[in-house]
């Protein structure tokens, strides 16, 4: 067991170097943001969104409006949406 630990270390090091890293950023992230986290990107919110209308109004949009083609994976838009169907 203890040559494991020692002929493994640089992975453990790694892995405990990468959690700090993802800690603080998750941090100044909040911090800068009064509190809440934020999506980096806007593609997180344009899924959940469409996935949101898909199950509640059954139109593939951002809006219950109308069809709205501004998905980039259509399938984890199906899957978001089947997690809204049946949790939400």
């Amino acid at each position: 067991m203890k040559t494991t630990l020692l002929k493994n270390w640089p992975l453990y090091a790694s892995m405990v170097v990468l959690l700090l890293l993802v800690w603080l950023v998750v941090n100044v992230s909040i911090s800068h943001n009064h509190g809440y986290l934020v999506y980096a990107l806007d593609d997180a919110y344009i899924h959940m969104a469409m996935a949101r209308n898909l199950s509640q109004s059954g139109v593939w949009g951002v809006t219950r409006y109308g069809f709205t083609p501004a998905s980039s994976s259509l399938l984890w838009t199906l899957l978001l949406s089947l997690t809204y169907f049946l949790g939400v």
